[in-house]
């Protein structure tokens, strides 16, 4: 039995017993016996430990019957679970493993923010392994003659023993994982344009990040076909066969008109948790203002010498002045220059350099 929850032998073991105030935990600092485990199947005491070959999400304010959602989604991709009533309330669901993961809690973990989607945020959720931190085996039958089953989530059987679970594949569950963020996009809202196309977009940048399958099966889920109002026109059934065909075209290279994150926020879908998938977009508004020229490091360079009259070029050189400075150093006559536009006209001509004024609207131009 312990090898179904744990590859290495335990130094440890948790014990637990139901009181008239609820139920008393406690270790012992010493393997478990045959006697503890016997006495756990006979519903007269719990046994625990710390998995390394099992995944346990318990539930303290669920029933079993309000699983359903994650039991749904586990069983549409294959991924064999096992659920059934906790020790004193809620309820437990149970993944194994036929080998220990070294990501192993952080696939708990992900697994846990599947089921507070898909449940919603009043269904607490404790994920194992988690540390150092024990958990006790499920029951199989009865505790203190209370009933205590534990069930397949694909067909519902209860499940004696002695027990062989079936084992999932850690890939898929890593893939699962990664496919949260689409489930989290689907449940913002009822998309503001036709849900077959938003469907459709999720799916192809599903199919782009590598978890066509697992996302089909997020968004299939009662949830997402609640929240986006899909009750109106179709069951859910029907809703997850459109669901497949749209996969098909995703995953299909002669299907060329697949839309991506621009079309999902043209329906009012935030794409945001999709970035450490896809990459962040950034549209053109919130490109950052350039920076402004005086802040830069490296200075302009030189203005080259010789492009224009020496006596300009001096005043250039000594800094900003007024333009009635410099035109008299110049030779030009600056009142002249600076009548309003409609008496203004080409002239006079300096004589040592192609240089004259003219008046453009209400500025005055400088022209070589």
């Amino acid at each position: 039995m312990f090898e179904h929850f744990v590859s290495k032998p335990q130094t440890r073991t948790l014990l637990g017993e139901l009181t008239q105030n609820g139920k008393r935990v406690w270790w012992e600092e010493r393997p478990p016996s045959e006697e503890d485990l016997r006495a756990h199947l006979e519903g007269r005491k719990l046994l625990g430990l710390v998995p390394d070959k099992a995944i346990g999400l318990d539930f303290d304010r669920t029933p079993p019957e309000g699983l359903r959602p994650l039991l749904d989604a586990l069983s549409a991709l294959g991924t064999p679970a096992y659920s059934g009533p906790g020790n004193t309330r809620g309820s437990r669901v149970w993944i194994f493993l036929e080998e220990p993961q070294e990501d192993l809690e952080a696939l708990a973990k992900g697994l846990a923010r599947v089921a507070r989607l898909l449940l919603g945020p009043e269904h607490a959720v404790e994920a194992y392994p988690n540390g150092t931190r024990g958990l006790f085996l499920p029951l199989y039958g009865f505790l203190n003659g209370q009933p205590r089953p534990l069930y397949e989530a694909w067909s519902g059987q209860r499940v004696g023993l002695p027990f062989q679970p079936r084992h999932a594949d850690p890939e898929g569950l890593r893939r699962l994982v990664k496919a949260v963020p689409f489930l989290e996009v689907a449940l913002q809202k009822r998309p503001s344009g036709p849900r077959h196309d938003a469907g459709m977009v999720v799916l192809n940048l599903a199919h782009r990040a590598g978890v066509l399958e697992e996302a089909k099966a997020l968004i299939g889920t009662e949830p997402v076909y609640r929240a986006w109002g899909l009750e109106d026109s179709r069951t859910l059934e029907a809703w997850q066969e459109e669901l497949a065909r749209l996969a098909e075209a995703a995953a299909s290279p002669e299907y060329d008109h697949k839309r991506g994150l621009p079309f999902l926020k043209e329906v009012g879908l935030d794409p945001a948790p999709l970035a450490s998938l896809l990459g962040e977009v950034r549209e053109r508004e919130e490109w950052p203002e350039p920076l402004p020229l005086d802040t830069l490091e490296a200075p302009l360079p030189p203005w080259k010498r010789g492009l224009l009259p020496e006596a300009l070029e001096e005043a250039l050189a000594e800094g900003p002045h007024p333009l009635r400075e410099v035109l008299p150093r110049l030779g030009l006559d600056h009142p002249r220059a600076l009548l309003p536009p409609h008496q203004a006209h080409h002239g006079p001509r300096h004589p040592e350099a192609d240089l004259h004024l003219r008046a453009d609207g209400d500025e005055v131009h400088v022209l070589l």
